[in-house]
């Protein structure tokens, strides 16, 4: 027990740095989790309905977004004829943007993009037009 204690105060003392500043404000810093966490309900909210009228409006209809199972990310389906990795390198490349493919959570078909719901509304809004975008111009890519 003594040695574990040891080498538990050594990994605190190493890796989890704790200043004396941090300290003496903490409990100004835990107060302040609630409304955080408020804001960010409400940000991701009205990110979550912005999208769902985003793609309701999207003339090409190729975007649906599925179910949302809590957390900060959406799942969205796109064609599965557009490989998510081709689809991720056009975000970055011509918007300098980025998403996870769906075979990050586990998905077992091509045509998924997972997406955060955590950016300011204008930036997120901003976001998902990108993707709308790289979607069609992927389609049209590999001929379908």
């Amino acid at each position: 027990m003594a040695e574990a204690q040891r080498r538990l105060d050594i990994i605190a003392d190493d890796y989890l740095p704790f200043s004396d500043i941090i300290a003496e404000r903490m409990p100004e810093l835990l107060s302040a989790v609630p409304g955080q966490l408020e804001r960010l309900q409400q940000r991701t909210r009205a990110n979550l309905d912005r999208l769902h009228t985003l793609l309701r409006e999207d003339e090409a209809g190729l975007v649906s977004v599925l179910r949302a199972e809590g957390g900060w990310n959406v799942l969205l389906r796109f064609p599965s004829v557009i490989d998510e990795n081709a689809l991720v390198l056009r975000l970055i490349r011509d918007f300098n943007l980025t998403g996870q493919p769906g075979y990050y959570f586990d998905m077992t078909e091509n045509g998924y993009l997972a997406v955060s719901l955590l950016p300011e509304p204008e930036v997120f809004e901003r976001n998902i037009g990108a993707i709308l975008t790289a979607v069609s111009d992927e389609l049209n890519a590999v001929g379908a």
